[in-house]
């Protein structure tokens, strides 16, 4: 009897989910849907965390107190090592992720990804799912982030990103016009534009730095009555919204009489309309009248708009251009020119931002920076994050290494360029080359923590931007850096707290102190609160829970 009644409670319930799956397969859907896939990297990276370490024999040290970084590896890695180092500290991001063309542009599990595959779109999507939510992570109150897109995924980006930052932080949707010349080999119609999209982490405190004005926005600007005022040019005295007070007839001090079109109305009043005319400010124009703009009253800077034009901006074959200069090579399809960077770049406010690039394979963006720091004399950090893997060109170049930081070293340090001219470095700061590493996920976390103390001096000197080792007064369980007067103490051992309590004392500045914590409660603090210029935080405990978020353990 009772066998019976489960049996006939599984079909009940069978057929209940039956029907249930019938409306859920009859409903429209709005927004994305995507198979989530493992990729290689997940696999490969099983049962362990990623560790940044430096390559030392790579620093190029040029006694800058502003250091750029440059990480090898998987970007999702690299990315998550990142959400412990700076997480909500990165202002801008700009990346260009592969297209998806089907050309052999974009890699996933080792394979390249044909028009063919069926899975094509929810390879990708699922692949950029993983690194934007991420990269999220990352930005600033006010920061933001600019992707290069195409046709072949664009609308299934702004989808995807209406998901990860919210649809209401969109910030705009630029067009990118890359080339200078339609191409006539084109079977239907020649595409000349790319789209760069643009989300806030919160929209309402993205702030842009607006366009100096330039001779063609102001040349309209005229003085064809030789009014004393100077240039003027025409604007609209018709509001952009309908009301029924401001549809009237008015006729001016010198007998012209106007009345609005149907279903249009003055933006002003009568009385501020006769109060213009007497301070001629308004051009009497057959059909309409026009207010008189004075260039003297405008602002000194202008809007940007979303339309990029490339004598703006520069297109695609001035970005081979570059390249070729710089490498006497091709080395890319499609790269993006310096100027495009330097323009979504430009556009927070802070000139001493920290700026990342998690696609850093086109390698533009550190360059940008660097130049964007000659030109206004900021002090803007860059992070350029980029994998190992061979160009389809270039099948013997490891694209970090030999592209990305030879790049970015040649522009610090100068080069001689495909004209044999010796080009001067830009300078700009310091330049450090790591690795992801791993370290195995122990099930003991006592174990797990010992690894982690043995490798993580990188990672804090990426945390706090300070690099210059200080040998002398450094052991094997405690460490020192210095950057200016900002000091990085690290202590391993808790029974050397009296001799690190010492050295503490020695050192003037800001003092961020890590102690290796055993207790997991940061109880150790106790010892330093004495120390009015020290920070104090405990390790691995704070570099464990992020992990733990986005690796599951």
């Amino acid at each position: 009897m009772e066998e019976k009644q489960t049996i006939e409670t599984l079909q009940k319930k069978i057929f209940e989910l039956e029907n249930k799956i019938k409306h859920l397969e009859k409903m429209k859907w709005y927004g994305l849907r995507w198979e989530e896939k493992t990729e290689t990297f997940e696999r490969e990276a099983q049962n362990a965390l990623p560790i940044l370490e430096e390559e030392k024999e790579l620093l190029i040290d040029n006694h800058s107190e502003l250091d750029h970084l440059i990480i090898e590896g998987d970007n999702f890695h690299a990315l998550s090592a990142l959400n412990y180092t700076h997480k909500g500290r990165i202002d801008v991001i700009y990346i260009d992720p592969p297209y998806n063309t089907g050309n052999k542009d974009f890699i996933y599990n080792d394979n390249y990804v044909d028009k063919e595959d069926s899975y094509r779109h929810s390879k990708w999507l699922s692949f950029m799912n993983k690194r934007l939510r991420l990269a999220r992570n990352l930005l600033s109150e006010d920061g933001v982030i600019f992707i290069s897109i195409d046709d072949n995924e664009q609308a299934n980006l702004k989808l995807l990103c209406d998901e990860v930052f919210g649809e209401e932080n969109l910030v705009a949707n630029l067009i990118w016009e890359k080339s200078h010349a339609p191409k006539n080999n084109s079977k239907i119609i020649s595409t000349k534009h790319e789209y760069v999209i643009c989300y806030g982490k919160n929209k309402t405190n993205v702030r842009f730095t607006l366009n100096p004005r330039t001779e063609k926005s102001d040349k309209d600007y005229k003085n064809p009555d030789n009014d004393p005022r100077w240039v003027w040019s025409r604007g609209s005295m018709l509001a952009p919204w309908y009301t029924e007070k401001n549809h009237f007839s008015i006729t001016f001090s010198n007998g012209k009489t106007y009345i609005p079109w149907e279903w249009k109305c003055w933006r002003y009043s009568k009385e501020t309309m006769l109060e213009l005319e007497q301070d001629n400010r308004i051009s009497f124009e057959p059909n309409m009248p026009r207010l008189k703009k004075f260039l003297s009253d405008m602002p000194d800077w202008i809007v940007p708009e979303t339309i990029l034009y490339f004598k703006d901006v520069w297109h695609w074959q001035d970005a081979n251009t570059e390249i070729y200069s710089l490498f006497w090579d091709k080395i890319f399809d499609y790269p993006k020119p310096t100027w495009l960077i330097k323009f979504v770049v430009s556009k927070h406010p802070n000139k001493n931002s920290t700026i990342l690039d998690f696609f850093a394979w086109s390698w533009t963006t550190g360059h940008a920076v660097l130049e964007l720091n000659k030109e206004d004399g900021g002090n803007r950090q860059f992070i350029l994050c980029s994998n190992r893997e061979n160009t389809q060109e270039n099948p013997d170049k490891n694209i970090c290494k030999d592209i990305t930081y030879e790049r970015n070293k040649r522009v610090l340090q100068g080069y001689i360029n495909a004209k044999g001219e010796n080009i001067e470095g830009l300078g700009g700061g310091n330049l450090h080359y790591y690795k992801t590493k791993f370290i195995p996920l122990e099930e003991n976390l006592e174990d797990l923590k010992m690894n982690f103390m043995q490798c993580c001096d990188d990672l804090l000197c990426i945390k706090e931007n300070i690099f210059q080792f200080k040998k002398e007064e450094s052991t094997e369980m405690m460490r020192f850096y210095q950057k200016g007067t900002n000091h990085l103490a690290i202590l391993y051992d808790m029974w050397k707290m009296e001799t690190f309590k010492e050295r503490l004392s020695n050192l003037e500045g800001q003092i961020f102190v890590y102690l290796f914590s055993s207790c997991g409660d940061s109880c150790e603090e106790t010892f330093l609160s004495d120390f009015e210029n020290v920070k104090v935080q405990t390790i691995p405990e704070e570099i464990l829970k992020v992990y733990k978020k986005i690796f599951n353990f």
